[in-house]
């Protein structure tokens, strides 16, 4: 790991209502959150910043729009029939009914509050990442840690102009024509 320049780390945005395929009793993005962390802290990867590609905006914003109308059609039909709904609960898409989520407290279908809750999970563990190589014992690790910085973009793979503009991005990270202020996000 001598010649990295730049770690790149893509994570779904649509994957809170997902478990993973070898293990379902594990949220995909609690998942996703907790590799980035390790990722994060491993001393290999400690003098290189950090880009993270939200990806699958659209999806999410899919998946949020549909559990609306499901549990608008559930409300209503509990409210003519008096049947309880539980059996048909977990099919609303609500960050909040998730493991990795669950503490988001924004409006069910505000995507862009949203997005934002779920980068916080990201910026959280890179944190947390940073604050155990600052306990490291070897002075350069300390010295990189602090140095070190996360940039955050938002994509859609299929989108040709989102992909060019991630690259044009990494590209400017590596060469120091971008700053971490600098980054801008694609919808």
């Amino acid at each position: 790991f001598e010649n990295v320049s730049v770690v790149v780390f893509v994570a779904s945005l649509s994957s809170f209502d997902e478990q993973m395929y070898d293990d379902e009793t594990v949220n995909s993005l609690q998942d996703s959150i907790a590799l980035f962390k390790e990722i994060c802290e491993l001393r290999y990867f400690a003098h290189q910043h950090m880009i993270l590609i939200l990806n699958k905006q659209d999806l999410l914003q899919e998946k949020l729009n549909a559990g609306m109308r499901i549990c608008l059609c559930e409300t209503i039909f509990f409210f003519f029939k008096k049947k309880a709904i539980k059996h048909y609960y977990i099919q609303c898409k609500r960050l909040k009914d998730f493991p990795a989520t669950e503490d988001y407290t924004g409006k069910d279908d505000d995507v862009e509050e949203s997005v934002k809750h779920i980068e916080s999970k990201f910026q959280l563990a890179f944190l947390q990442a940073i604050g155990q190589l600052r306990k490291s014992t070897a002075v350069d690790i300390q010295s990189a840690a602090e140095k070190r910085r996360l940039f955050v973009r938002y994509t859609c793979a299929y989108k040709i102009e989102s992909v060019r503009s991630v690259f044009d991005d990494i590209a400017g990270i590596l060469t120091g024509k971008i700053t971490p202020n600098e980054i801008h996000s694609t919808t």
